[in-house]
């Protein structure tokens, strides 16, 4: 049986949650019929996420075991797909890393990737040529990039993540 990772939940259905939780409570905090072990979620910091409730059934327990997507790798393998064994060996050509020089001490260099380009198997926004070399997040452009702020390797080829398949 298969079963969905709790890990990919995206951040928008925790964010929608966590609306609907915070009016629940709000409405009933101020009706006074909010009992004093849920007064502590009136600060929606405090809210868990979604990941939280997810719970195994009595006498089961849920693992995380997940490496580098390596169920995706065998079936790659074992099929013989060749395009499929490209994209699981080399990065994603629609991605792109910021040159680590630009990148704030502290930082995670992961979060600095930059699009550049729009595979044509994915439904393109209208506005995409906004979003081409910028790095965004839920939609909002945070910087935006020219090439000589990617990084590059020894050769001068551009260096990207590889493909995502969650």
């Amino acid at each position: 049986m298969w079963n969905p990772n709790v890990l990919n939940y995206p951040s928008w259905l925790h964010a929608r949650l966590k609306d609907g939780m915070k009016r629940i409570l709000a409405d009933r905090n101020d009706k006074g019929q909010l009992p004093d072990k849920f007064k502590p979620f009136l600060d929606t910091s405090k809210i868990p996420t979604v990941r939280s409730i997810v719970m195994a059934r009595p006498g089961w327990c849920i693992v995380e075991a997940d490496y580098q997507t390596a169920e995706m790798r065998g079936l790659a393998w074992l099929s013989g797909d060749k395009e499929m064994q490209a994209q699981i060996l080399y990065p994603d050509p629609n991605w792109a890393y910021v040159d680590p020089k630009y990148v704030p001490e502290g930082a995670d260099h992961e979060d600095y990737v930059v699009r550049l380009a729009f595979p044509d198997y994915i439904k393109q926004p209208a506005d995409k040529e906004k979003f081409l070399m910028t790095r965004a997040k839920d939609g909002k452009i945070l910087e935006k990039y020219t090439e000589d702020q990617l990084w590059h390797d020894e050769n001068g080829k551009i260096k990207g993540p590889r493909y995502d398949f969650h």
